[in-house]
């Protein structure tokens, strides 16, 4: 029963999180990094496929929530009609696409969880450096709820590498993100708050000199 509540407690928060990253975007607050969210949408589009063929109705609806959300990010972002792809962009979305195609063939379980890090982890790396890079343009407290929701999946995941590498990995790679922007945040204060006061560089560079 604890499992249960842990379970569609972590399903709450990832969809509470997916749900205020679309309205993030709407209002235009927040920079979506268009390889990360089209890959996840293409991602759990595959597990929600999967899920419903083996009649697992309840995991099919929220991965396919899920799913919607990326693909509604994905589309407001490219009718910006302002992104470039970079080097990074172009690795991310080969390694996705061979992952999902790795995900069609591989039968073993190990294989699919494998496979499923290394394509996540790659469509995540356009945003944990959009999210190093510029901070204010990424919002802490979704990931921070979807760092959450993955370590209470986590908690109620099987202690077997099939069951509990893919909640471990998305834990601590949100939780990453969120350290990201924090810690990046207080950087830009903190030069902000210099430029703003000279002062205190003066002060500072005059105790360096002695």
């Amino acid at each position: 029963m604890m499992h249960a509540v842990e379970v569609v407690t972590a399903d709450v928060l990832t969809v509470i999180a997916s749900v205020m990253y679309v309205v993030y975007t709407l209002r235009d607050t927040v920079q979506p990094q268009i390889v990360s969210w089209a890959a996840w949408a293409a991602l759990l589009a595959e597990s929600t496929v999967a899920e419903f063929l083996d009649w697992k109705l309840p995991a099919a609806l929220y991965t396919g929530i899920c799913a919607t959300a990326c693909a509604v990010i994905t589309v407001l972002v490219l009718r910006r009609g302002t992104w470039v792809p970079s080097l990074l962009d172009k690795f991310s979305l080969a390694a996705v696409a061979a992952g999902l195609v790795l995900l069609v063939v591989v039968r073993s379980d190990r294989a699919t969880v494998l496979v499923t890090v290394i394509a996540d982890l790659a469509a995540y790396l356009p945003t944990m450096k959009h999210a190093w890079d510029e901070p204010y343009e990424e919002p802490w407290l979704v990931y921070l709820l979807f760092g959450a929701g993955a370590g209470l999946t986590l908690a109620a995941a099987p202690l077997t590498v099939v069951g509990s590498a893919y909640p471990f990995y998305l834990t601590a790679a949100d939780f990453l993100v969120v350290l990201f922007i924090v810690f990046r945040r207080r950087q830009h204060r903190a030069e902000l708050s210099q430029l703003l006061d000279p002062d205190q560089s003066l002060d500072h560079r005059g105790s360096i000199q002695n």
